[in-house]
């Protein structure tokens, strides 16, 4: 959960940093959120090292109720939406 969730700058869906897997590795992990968890998702890929896994507005509610049953609470606040810029909200941690 380090490095991903949600952003604003990929509208409702949530994105994750996988420029360190292999090609190969990227297409695998693609394939078994699709045909295991039934999650769509697409690449954003500014450069070969930049590249992010983007699952999809229309998936993103179900794969946060998949996982959230396994994130600490300290990382709870990545399953939200983006806050509106100014909010003094502070996620919980407990």
């Amino acid at each position: 959960m380090d490095d991903g969730g949600r952003n604003s700058q990929y509208g409702a869906g949530m994105v994750f940093d996988v420029s360190s897997f292999s090609k190969n590795d990227r297409a695998t992990l693609a394939q078994v959120l699709n045909n295991r968890f039934d999650l769509a998702t697409s690449f954003h890929n500014r450069a070969e090292k930049n590249v992010k896994l983007y699952i999809r507005a229309s998936s993103a509610q179900r794969f946060c109720d998949l996982i959230r049953p396994f994130v600490i609470p300290e990382m709870l606040y990545k399953l939200t939406k983006p806050l509106p810029a100014g909010s003094d909200f502070v996620p919980p941690t407990t």
